[in-house]
């Protein structure tokens, strides 16, 4: 089972993703391949936030069967940040809705 987690802890906003969701063999699991795909974007949307001075303290942890995504907005106020990360994690909800016995999705 894949587990995704979002939360903030004081100004920070922690994001991880761990274990294989067990779907179907190594190389063919469309829910793992799903889960991977938006990681990578989460990832992508973040690196470029924070090139464009939106974020700050940006540490990212890739490896197999885990994702550790940490970040600090520079404006708490930033809603196109937050829409975006917000649109993402829909992703994760909508397979933990979809396919609940292999990802569960909690913020």
């Amino acid at each position: 089972m894949t587990t995704v987690t979002f939360e903030p802890y004081y100004d920070t906003y922690m994001f991880r993703c761990s274990g294989h969701s067990g779907y179907s063999a190594p190389g063919h699991d469309i829910v793992c391949s799903a889960v991977s795909v938006l990681c990578y974007t989460l990832d992508d949307f973040l690196s470029r936030s924070e090139l464009e001075g939106r974020i700050s303290s940006y540490k990212r942890d890739f490896s197999d069967g885990y994702v550790s995504i940490d970040f600090e907005a520079v404006r708490i106020e930033d809603t196109g940040l937050f829409d975006g990360v917000e649109a993402i994690l829909g992703g994760f909800r909508l397979l933990s809705e979809h396919f609940p016995e292999y990802v569960a999705a909690e913020f």
